[in-house]
């Protein structure tokens, strides 16, 4: 657990770090790292989010998923859309499908806004949630669907 961080931190070179010692994977010090980015409240890039997110997956930590995202949501108009992809998938991994579908519902207000990957990805949940109603406002919605959407829902049809 991290002990001290220093008052007049510098933001950027913090969230830098923490990208690279993520990048190292070297998981202990991720912790320490993250722990001191919850205390001063650091604004993640989608890039270092997702990044963490796989990292934290990747050791079953799904308690650590969630703050990530509760960090994310702290910081309203940050581009985080990859890292929503992120977390959707790495939690149907875990089948944690209650925590991602509480994801969904804190930010399907701004589904208009979503790329192609991240509705693909909210769409396999929505599948894997048995709500299809919200799949089809979606393809209305979608402005250009891509073939992997389409792809997703058509296998998701084969097995409804």
């Amino acid at each position: 657990m991290l002990q001290y961080i220093p008052k007049n931190v510098n933001i950027q070179n913090y969230h830098d770090l923490l990208f690279r010692t993520t990048q190292s994977r070297d998981y202990n010090s991720v912790l320490t790292l993250f722990d001191g980015a919850v205390l001063i409240n650091l604004k993640l890039s989608g890039t270092l989010a997702a990044s963490l997110v796989k990292l934290f997956s990747r050791h079953s930590n799904v308690s650590k998923i969630m703050q990530v995202i509760t960090l994310f949501q702290s910081h309203k108009g940050t581009k985080w859309r990859n890292a929503y992809v992120a977390v959707f998938d790495e939690l149907m991994k875990h089948n944690e499908l209650s925590k991602a579908e509480k994801v969904y519902e804190s930010i399907k207000t701004d589904v208009h806004e979503f790329d192609a990957a991240t509705n693909t990805s909210v769409i396999k949940l929505l599948f894997k949630l048995g709500r299809v109603e919200e799949v089809k406002k979606i393809l209305d919605q979608e402005k250009s669907p891509d073939m992997i959407m389409y792809n997703t829902i058509l296998n998701k049809q084969e097995n409804v």
